[in-house]
């Protein structure tokens, strides 16, 4: 996306529905929907973001859709989804605050396949200090190491009233939390998150 440096107004990207692709990526690369390191706060609203085939030797951690330092990024009803095809020992982060911000709204979608064990598949990742908000009702859905992980002194959160619901059916760990990371679900108990195996904490982290 185009980098901008201001402390007011915002970047709009705004599609017609998630059954039309504006964003669709098919090998090469790490980052795929970026908000880059500045002071700008972006908005994408109604559209899909699909990654059909990953590089599948990396050499750096993949990411889906991430803010960098310094930025917001908002998403409104989008899909994301794809498949992680790679041998490679990488990571793939789907949606990632890298340092920023993403806050997630009513309607956001996750759809991901994880056909190889690589070095680990994160539906929704807090990252490097960042922050990721559930602010409105969220599903996810398919194969993953786990839905929703805080690292690197990193914050989860979900809105307290009302509490957002996170529906869906996802293979994997529920969460994990480490180095000095926090998942705050507002109440909503070690099941909040989809999945088929229990969260876990280390070194530090923190679930509420």
């Amino acid at each position: 996306m185009p980098k901008f440096n201001a402390t007011t107004g915002r970047v709009v990207i705004q599609g017609s529905g998630k059954s039309n692709t504006l964003f669709s990526y098919s090998g090469g690369g790490n980052q795929f929907v970026t908000s880059v390191a500045s002071a700008g706060e972006y908005e994408i609203r109604d559209v899909s973001v699909e990654f059909t085939k990953l590089d599948t030797s990396p050499t750096s951690n993949q990411i889906a859709v991430t803010a960098q330092n310094g930025t917001t990024l908002r998403l409104y009803n989008i899909l994301v989804r794809g498949i992680q095809d790679s041998p490679t020992p990488k990571t793939l982060n789907v949606i990632s605050s890298q340092g920023g911000e993403v806050a997630l709204y009513e309607g956001v979608e996750i759809i991901v396949e994880e056909r190889q064990p690589m070095g680990g598949t994160y539906l929704l990742s807090a990252n490097s200090g960042g922050t990721v908000s559930i602010l409105g009702n969220i599903s996810m859905n398919g194969k993953c190491t786990t839905a929703a992980r805080a690292t690197n002194g990193s914050l989860l959160r979900t809105n307290a009233l009302p509490n957002p619901i996170v529906s869906g059916d996802v293979i994997g760990r529920r969460y994990a939390v480490d180095l000095n990371s926090i998942i705050n679900t507002s109440g909503g108990g070690s099941n909040y998150f989809p999945g088929t195996i229990a969260g876990t904490l280390a070194t530090g982290g923190q679930y509420a």
